[in-house]
């Protein structure tokens, strides 16, 4: 589930991509299920990142994935952990309280937090979609700790996607076209409370 990854979405001629925390390996199905709506939003909340603002993502999954991981865990976690589900919650939903709007990151007093170009950026680009990780990264490589780059093309709906597998075929790209979506929004996280 801790697969971590990079998200990329380009409009336009123009990339902003970012770091994601959780399950980068599924992201292709999360965004195939998202609204055309929800992957704007996402786009447009990232815009701070063009001013070199530091965003992540912890993770892109709906509501119900959450409710059937809660309770399929509920017990285990309380048995364990000897907390009730509130706590279970804050530890698998901290600190994004929706499915697919990015985290500012906490700086606590005297510390500050430094920008890694390779887990966040943004660019201008002739390409429609990138043919490798380093063209997907405007010229960075993956980070340390990345098995998966994702890049989605809001013009052509194209998914492009890189992931080490082997030794022989590092990197290789894969793609997937998505559909356009606009049935009622999945993504509603309005039910979390602090």
């Amino acid at each position: 589930m801790s697969t971590r990854s990079i998200l990329a979405l380009q409009k336009g001629r123009h990339v902003r991509y970012c770091f994601l925390h959780w399950d980068g390996d599924n992201h292709g199905d999360t965004l195939k299920e998202m609204l055309d709506s929800e992957i704007e939003e996402l786009y447009n909340a990232m815009a701070p990142i063009d001013d070199g603002k530091y965003l992540f993502l912890d993770h892109l999954h709906p509501k119900s994935y959450w409710d059937g991981y809660i309770e399929a865990n509920r017990q285990d976690w309380i048995k364990r952990m000897g907390k009730d589900i509130k706590g279970f919650e804050s530890v698998y939903m901290r600190p994004q309280s929706t499915a697919y709007l990015p985290v500012i990151p906490t700086v606590k007093k005297g510390q500050t937090v430094e920008l890694d170009p390779e887990e966040i950026g943004s660019y201008d680009t002739l390409a429609n979609s990138p043919r490798s990780v380093r063209e997907c990264l405007h010229g960075n490589r993956e980070f340390d700790w990345c098995e998966y780059v994702w890049h989605y093309n809001l013009d052509t709906r194209v998914i492009t996607y890189f992931t080490h597998k082997t030794e022989n075929a590092p990197w290789s790209p894969q793609t997937m076209k998505r559909r356009r979506r606009f049935t009622p929004k999945k993504f509603d996280f309005s039910w979390v409370t602090e």
